[in-house]
C-alpha cells in the first residue's frame, strides 16, 4: 500500500516520455501519478514536470529517474540514472529529500538545484539556496 503523500502528478508532459510502473509502460499524460517504484524516462525530444504540493521537478529530454522507496526516518528518494532534472524542493528545518545517482548522492533541505548524469560521471549545479 503506497502513502498518496509520496506520489508525484503529471503537470506538463510533451514528446516522448514513459511511465513504468509495476512492470508496465506507459506514455505519461497530465494528471497521471507517478508512484514510489515508478520510473519515468523522457526520449530525445521529450519532457515531463512532477509536482507534489509545493515541490516540483522538471526532467528534461534523454532522462531516466525513479520514485524510490523512502530512507529511514521518510527522507523522499529520487534514483536518477541518465540525464538532467531540475528540483524545486520545499524549505524545512532538516535534510528530506536526496537524490542519488551511480556517481553521488545529492542531500537537501530544500532548495532549487539540477543534477545532470552521464554515462561516466555526475553533477549537481545549486540555482537557488545553498
Amino acid at each position: 500500500v503506497y502513502a498518496r503523500g509520496l506520489d508525484w502528478t503529471i503537470s506538463e508532459s510533451s514528446g516522448p516520455v514513459q511511465v513504468v510502473s509495476s512492470g508496465f509502460e506507459k506514455a505519461a499524460a497530465r494528471g497521471g501519478i507517478v508512484k514510489l517504484g515508478d520510473v519515468v524516462s523522457t526520449g530525445r525530444n521529450g519532457r515531463v514536470v512532477l509536482v507534489r504540493g509545493q515541490e516540483y521537478l522538471v526532467v528534461a529530454p534523454g532522462s531516466r529517474l525513479q520514485i524510490a522507496e523512502p530512507k529511514a526516518g521518510g527522507m523522499t528518494r529520487i534514483v536518477q540514472t541518465l540525464g538532467n532534472a531540475l528540483f524545486k524542493i520545499k524549505k524545512m528545518a532538516t535534510p528530506h529529500f536526496a537524490v542519488e545517482t551511480p556517481y553521488l548522492a545529492a542531500v537537501v533541505k530544500g532548495t532549487t538545484f539540477s543534477v545532470t548524469v552521464t554515462d561516466d560521471a555526475a553533477s549537481v549545479q545549486v540555482t537557488e539556496g545553498r
